[in-house]
């Protein structure tokens, strides 16, 4: 699972400099530029236009495969990315999956998942 894991490959949330990936590279002004595009253009495109499949697959994935960890760690047990895009960039997941992350650390893994 590439956004997963702790090792190569995930991508962390960085104060003031947006998202940089194990590499270094800047992936905060990508994910900015989708905001300013999604809020200049609500009128012209849908909203389900900028939900990103993939990214709600890896977000629901993660959740679950961290459901067990998180029942000792709490919600620390979820990579950085869970928990800042759902917050930040809420346009790129469905509802049902921002409501899965909202219980998942409100109520705690077993009883938000469940």
């Amino acid at each position: 699972s590439f956004l997963c894991s702790g090792s190569e490959g995930t991508v962390e949330p960085t104060a003031g400099a947006g998202v940089v990936d194990s590499q270094g590279r800047l992936v905060g002004t990508l994910l900015d530029l989708l905001a300013i595009m999604h809020r200049e253009l609500r009128e012209v495109v849908e909203a389900k236009e900028f939900v990103n499949p993939q990214l709600t697959s890896k977000l629901v994935r993660c959740l679950a495969l961290n459901a067990g960890r998180a029942a000792l760690l709490g919600p620390c047990g979820v990579p950085g990315w869970a928990s800042a895009l759902p917050t930040t960039h809420r346009f790129l997941f469905p509802l049902e999956a921002r409501r899965e992350w909202w219980a998942y650390l409100s109520f705690g893994a077993l009883r938000g998942l469940y």
